[in-house]
């Protein structure tokens, strides 16, 4: 992710994992904002919304785990 860039809150139907290679992003998910860097993971239920801001060029590693509930793919907004 380039600096500056954001994505919208979303959520999905199934587990987000998200692992920080390089940079550093806000991530804000359920309502509690936290600035992650190299090493820090990210893990965001099945329906929890959240939103993603790079505070630097970033790398990061995203996988959703198998879909559930309605199975529903990508970001979806309520």
């Amino acid at each position: 992710m380039p600096k500056g860039q954001f994505v919208e809150k979303h959520f999905h139907d199934g587990v987000e994992f998200v692992v920080i290679i390089s940079g550093k992003i806000r991530v804000k998910t359920e309502g509690v904002s936290r600035d992650l860097g190299p090493g820090d993971t990210v893990i965001t239920k099945m329906g929890d919304e959240h939103s993603w801001l790079a505070l630097q060029k970033s790398v990061s590693i995203w996988v959703v785990s198998r879909l559930k509930g309605r199975k529903r793919p990508g970001h979806l907004v309520r």
